[in-house]
């Protein structure tokens, strides 16, 4: 009987230490939670500021060319709206603005010719690559203004340029549903001819316009 006892005194002792090694508990890996990023998917529309500068290339048609610069503060609005595909993102783009850009040639080759770029516009896509809220972007499409020109303050002549535009930007989401962006855009408006006479002769204009602009964006 003292032996059986011994016995199973020593089996008991044996298995102790894998019951034990079976009790221990295993914390579960707990993983980083995942950051959802963000859409840019939808529509939207906003406002944008900016100032601009052109460059105008004039030619009379008495043979006389030249050309000077004009500038001035820019504003207006936008829409549009965005696709996106993994960190790609697609989008078409349409804004209007005011311009105050102006400029005269100093009455170089005779009369003192002005420029003034009343209004411009735009019809774009864009195709940009984004780390979750930064948006960076290239842009392009159509550009339009309407500009006045006007001979010595006596007779002036309105036209619609119809050219094209590109540019780049950077536009960084705040907030759900609100965007920045910083832009820069080169237009070229193409030329138009004005007809300023009896003052000066007619005139083909010319007109290339560099802009910066900031906006402000809501998104749907």
């Amino acid at each position: 009987m003292k032996q059986v006892l011994f016995a199973a005194a020593l089996l008991g002792a044996a298995t102790a230490p894998a019951a034990a090694a079976d009790a221990v508990i295993i914390d579960p890996v707990i993983s980083a939670p995942v950051l959802s990023s963000y859409d840019w998917s939808g529509f939207y529309a906003g406002v944008q500021v900016g100032y601009g500068w052109a460059n105008v290339d004039r030619l009379n048609t008495g043979g006389f060319a030249n050309s000077f610069d004009a500038d001035g503060f820019i504003g207006g609005i936008h829409v549009g709206a965005n696709y996106q595909s993994g960190a790609w993102v697609f989008g078409v783009e349409g804004d209007i603005e005011y311009s105050g850009i102006d400029g005269n040639d100093a009455g170089v080759g005779g009369a003192v010719d002005t420029i003034e770029i009343d209004w411009m516009g735009s019809l774009r896509g864009r195709v940009g690559y984004a780390w979750d809220r930064l948006l960076i972007y290239g842009t392009g499409g159509l550009a339009f203004a309407g500009v006045e020109a006007d001979a010595d303050g006596l007779i002036n002549d309105s036209q619609t340029h119809i050219g094209w535009t590109v540019g780049a930007g950077a536009e960084y989401a705040f907030a759900n549903n609100w965007t920045t962006r910083l832009e820069y855009r080169y237009a070229d408006f193409g030329d138009q001819d004005y007809t300023l006479q009896p003052v000066a002769f007619d005139a083909n204009y010319d007109i290339k316009v560099h802009a910066v602009r900031v906006g402000l964006t809501y998104k749907f």
